[in-house]
């Protein structure tokens, strides 16, 4: 039985389907499928596999390294006579639990399991971070799939400008589940969506649910993807006056079970959480209503993450003028204007990359430039079938949910706002279509040069950001290097695993191949001499101090301890690493 949600309305009907005319080997999507995970694997080595790029990822791989080592989940504070409350245990953001015991990254046992697989093949980091690029290439296969509600001949340009011209491209280098969360929910959606002329089959729609569910265990937002998901195929099916299909009990059940289930492995296995190491607490802070507007302004609109430089309006007015070709064509779709109109888009993107290529943007729609100018593209017809208000509806409320649940600062280390990653899948080929049809009535030189200039722009954007992330990779993989020497040079000294205070919370994550043979607090520079007096009744002789920024007169001495050693982790910059000697030696 032909259902309502998949029949084509009259727009797409009249539409040529190119697929006629598209030689049978671009039309697999397998082979497109495998070029793109060709690609992103061949990239690796040039951005980057030795070192991480956000915190969060060297907590989750100490958490792999412990649990591969050990055993177990959890290890006892390194000083508890220094730290007997665990308020400077030296893994920012890890977790009590209820046994004294701090766990790095127990909060999502199901991906520390998956990293902990990958781990066993003996690949290190690129192991993990293979996870993520396999998530892109999943979700970027699941995105081509939706796009035969639309237009099916756009299926394989979906599947690439999901996977190198989306944020995916940037997640695909990260060990955050942001690429394999996506890779899920994309798949769920190409089982409940079912295909272009049927409803899907009971097992279609259990296997949605269950990839939901997946989605949801290693990744928050997911659960919030699931329940806006749910919302919006009970509201489209009672907008149709038809009784709401299983799809909406089985997307709001997986929201559930992904977060009920999560909370149960992670009681099992890890413990009972009680408290969390705080490190030094960020001077910051917002009202609810503030952390909104700063929130909004950091995930979707900014495109430098520290604060607004002159040379980002480049980019600003670029997507504006390519914005301003749409609703050109809108007025007068047979001149050429919207075209010449994308090229000088992209020209002033490509000048914003050329002024400054290393800059990660954290704002989704600078980012992904296709977003807001799709969004201006889209017409009524884009979204008159009943999987187009799905994904509309599902697109509106999660990212709402998003900017209302986020943190006042976003997503901190981040490209194209992180957090609304799982969306893109559903987002993406309505995107694409919108923007396809933009010119249709068009002379053939103008289209050709909207569809370049649009595409430019999103390779500006996404280069800046791999740029940005092997420079960033390159910068740790410095500081990190300059540790590991101070490190080496007190255990040969001291014969024991070297003591380590920082002065910035994110140091011991991003050191996390240093983390077994060190001991680490977490120390304000205020309070660096007290500490060092602490180490020193016991019984500690040498010391290192990682810091930004320091004062190398004031910090000549601590205590009863002199520095030894000096290192700046590269010529200028602010990021030191010091040796202390002295003190019960």
């Amino acid at each position: 039985m032909t259902a309502v949600v998949d029949r084509p309305d009259r727009a797409s009907e009249a539409e040529p389907d190119q697929r006629t005319r598209t030689p049978s080997w671009l039309r697999s999507l397998w082979l497109h499928a495998f070029g793109l995970l060709v690609v992103l694997v061949a990239l690796l080595p040039l951005i980057g596999a030795d070192s991480v790029f956000s915190a969060d990822e060297g907590a989750a791989m100490i958490q792999v390294d412990v649990l591969d080592r050990t055993g177990r989940w959890s290890e006892a504070s390194p000083f508890p006579l220094v730290d007997p409350q665990g308020e400077r245990f030296g893994v920012h953001l890890s977790h009590q639990l209820d046994d004294g015991t701090f766990t790095y990254f127990g909060r999502r046992p199901a991906y520390t399991l998956a990293l902990l697989a990958a781990a066993q093949l003996g690949l290190g980091l690129a192991g993990a971070v293979g996870l993520s690029i396999l998530g892109t290439v999943a979700a970027a296969s699941a995105a081509a799939h939706l796009t035969r509600h639309w237009r099916p001949n756009l299926d394989w340009v979906v599947l690439w400008v999901t996977g190198l011209l989306s944020p995916l491209a940037f997640n695909s280098y990260w060990v955050i589940a942001h690429a394999l969360a996506a890779g899920a929910v994309g798949w769920a959606l190409v089982f409940l969506f079912g295909r272009r002329d049927r409803d899907p089959s009971r097992r279609a729609t259990l296997a949605g649910g269950v990839l939901l569910l997946a989605a949801g265990m290693v990744r928050s937002e997911a659960v919030l993807f699931a329940i806006a998901l749910a919302v919006a195929f009970l509201v489209v099916d009672l907008g149709l006056e038809r009784t709401p299909r299983p799809r909406f009990v089985i997307a709001g059940l997986a929201a559930a079970g992904g977060l009920l289930l999560n909370r149960l492995l992670a009681s099992t296995l890890v413990g009972t959480i009680v408290g969390g190491a705080s490190g030094i607490p960020s001077t910051e802070s917002f009202g609810f209503f503030d952390g909104r507007v700063n929130a909004l302004k950091a995930t979707v609109l900014r495109v430098s993450p520290g604060g607004s430089q002159p040379i980002d309006f480049l980019l600003v007015l670029g997507i504006a003028v390519a914005a301003i070709g749409v609703v050109a064509n809108r007025r007068e779709p047979n001149a050429r204007l919207f075209g010449r109109l994308a090229v000088v888009g992209a020209s002033l993107a490509a000048a914003r990359f050329a002024l400054d290529r290393e800059t990660v943007v954290p704002g989704l729609a600078m980012a992904f430039p296709l977003l807001p100018i799709g969004v201006v593209a889209l017409r009524p017809r884009h979204v008159a079938k009943p999987v187009g208000r799905i994904v509309a509806l599902t697109s509106i409320l999660f990212a709402g949910a998003v900017l209302l649940t986020q943190y006042d600062q976003g997503g901190t280390a981040e490209f194209g706002g992180r957090y609304f990653a799982v969306m893109l899948p559903a987002l993406v080929p309505v995107l694409v279509v919108a923007l396809a049809d933009v010119g249709s009535a068009a002379p053939v030189d103008a289209r050709v040069a909207w569809r370049v200039g649009v595409g430019v722009m999103a390779a500006a954007t996404v280069s800046m950001g791999l740029f940005g992330l092997h420079a960033s990779k390159a910068r740790v993989s410095q500081l990190v290097a300059a540790e590991r020497s101070a490190v080496q040079t007190v255990m040969a000294e001291t014969g024991e695993p070297a003591v380590v205070l920082s002065t910035v919370n994110a140091v011991s994550r991003w050191s996390w191949d240093l983390y077994a043979d060190t001991r680490w607090l977490i120390v304000a520079e205020e309070d660096l001499a007290a500490t060092a007096t602490s180490l020193d009744r016991a019984g500690v002789s040498k010391f290192v101090v990682v810091g930004w920024g320091i004062d190398p007169d004031v910090t000549e001495t601590l205590g009863a301890f002199e520095r030894s050693d000096r290192t700046v982790a590269w010529a200028g910059s602010p990021w030191s690493v010091s040796i202390y000697a002295g003190g019960a030696a």
